[in-house]
């Protein structure tokens, strides 16, 4: 599981995450967590838009731990 999260979130506080975070962990669920730094609760999404990635690299972030997995091969 991906986890992301701003610290700056003031919806849904960083600690949430964290929390889920430590909770799959402990259960032997494979999970990341990125909490990107002064980034609120919309700028994590904003940051998949062309004219807000600057805000944080979430976009390279989803697509690096998509492709950490091996495709299956085609029967």
């Amino acid at each position: 599981m991906l986890l992301l999260h701003g610290s700056d979130d003031r919806l849904v506080y960083p600690r949430n995450s964290e929390h889920l975070h430590q909770r799959l962990q402990a259960v032997g669920i494979s999970s990341t967590l990125k909490i990107y730094p002064g980034v609120g609760h919309m700028g994590v999404v904003m940051a998949f838009s062309r004219g807000f990635r600057h805000l944080a690299p979430v976009l390279t972030d989803v697509l690096d731990w998509i492709n950490h997995f091996p495709v299956a091969p085609k029967p």
